[in-house]
């Protein structure tokens, strides 16, 4: 039996139909996406495309392959899609993969300039984020309090919620809490569920906001009720500020 290559196009109309009739139903598959976190993409596993500007597409390197509103080209085995416009072109990845797989995002990582992707995710689909990450670009990044406290006002998440960038000394967040009510002070030990192995990066992150998944536990902190009766526990420590918010069986 012979062996060779076999090679698809992304944009066929068989390629697409083969793949949708393999998922007809919902895929399980978990897809995250990465804007501005090119740091991070490194370390990620199972890449399915990357968009870029086409600014950054060395053509003597990857001799790219033309089409009507990319470039296309290999980068560390997955395909790189060179774009005029990144915006755009996240946009057309993130409508194909999902598309194509029957499936929702399930992770978002974002720096600073990526903060539009928060609504563009939550207006396409009914599920909320699993995960929304804000980190920095590069070390040399600026304070970051307005995209900080966007994140907080703004985003939808059903599990987790970090927020790893500067912000000024006084910066300040109240919209989730009544001034009024009174934080008290605890020694108690509770344990919550968390999904994420996820630990030691959170020790050097500015905020996280935890739920169900795998058992984790808490100790001391303060506790303080939400205005819509909720109650949640904090812990502070340097550069980490974890809120853990109670269902009503007490997990």
């Amino acid at each position: 039996m012979a062996h060779g290559k076999v090679s698809a196009s992304l944009s066929s109309k068989n390629f697409k139909r083969v793949i949708k009739k393999r998922y007809q139903r919902a895929s399980k598959l978990k897809l995250d996406v990465y804007i501005g976190c090119k740091r991070l993409i490194g370390t990620c596993q199972g890449v399915v495309l990357s968009a870029d500007r086409i600014s950054e597409l060395n053509e003597e390197a990857h001799e790219p392959i033309d089409a009507s509103r990319y470039k296309r080209a290999f980068s560390s085995g997955f395909p790189v899609l060179y774009f005029e416009d990144r915006v755009m072109g996240t946009k057309m990845i993130v409508d194909y993969v999902t598309d194509l797989f029957r499936t929702s995002i399930d992770e978002l990582y974002v720096d600073r300039n990526g903060i539009w992707a928060i609504d563009f995710i939550n207006s396409r689909q009914n599920t909320p984020l699993a995960g929304l990450f804000l980190v920095t670009a590069k070390k040399e990044d600026p304070i970051a309090d307005e995209e900080a406290e966007y994140v907080l006002r703004y985003s939808k998440t059903g599990e987790l919620l970090d927020i790893h960038v500067k912000v000024s000394e006084n910066f300040r967040f109240t919209a989730w809490f009544d001034p009024e009510l009174e934080i008290v002070e605890t020694d108690e030990v509770r344990r919550y569920r968390y999904r994420y192995d996820y630990l030691s990066y959170c020790v050097s992150c500015f905020l996280c906001l935890f739920s169900d998944g795998s058992e984790m536990e808490v100790q001391g902190g303060f506790s303080i009720q939400r205005m819509d009766g909720v109650n949640a526990t904090i812990v502070c420590d340097i550069r980490l500020f974890c809120m853990v918010f109670w269902h009503s069986d007490g997990n």
